[in-house]
């Protein structure tokens, strides 16, 4: 995934809002099939948010909305000052 497209006749320099409200699921998507997959399996760090921005073409507050729902989902876990990591299954 590299970033969402829209329409080349825009002349947004930016998605139309409606887009970018939901970047923030498709990355959280693409991360939680990583996780399911077992690609990136329990204990595995998650690459840091400004490597995420890179990789997917986002900001910062998409990757942390995203990073949030991982969170709230139970699939990941948040070590202040070291990272976010796949969470053991229960």
């Amino acid at each position: 995934m590299q970033g969402v497209s829209w329409s080349a006749r825009s002349t947004h320099r930016r998605p139309p809002s409606s887009l970018r409200s939901q970047q923030y699921q498709v990355l959280a998507d693409e991360l939680r099939n990583k996780i399911e997959s077992g690609e990136w399996p329990p204990g595995t760090k998650l690459p840091s948010r400004s490597q995420l921005c890179r990789e997917y073409g986002v900001s910062d507050t998409i990757v942390g909305k995203a990073m949030m729902i991982l969170r709230a989902t139970g699939l990941t876990e948040t070590l202040e000052g070291v990272g976010v990591f796949v969470a053991e299954k229960p």
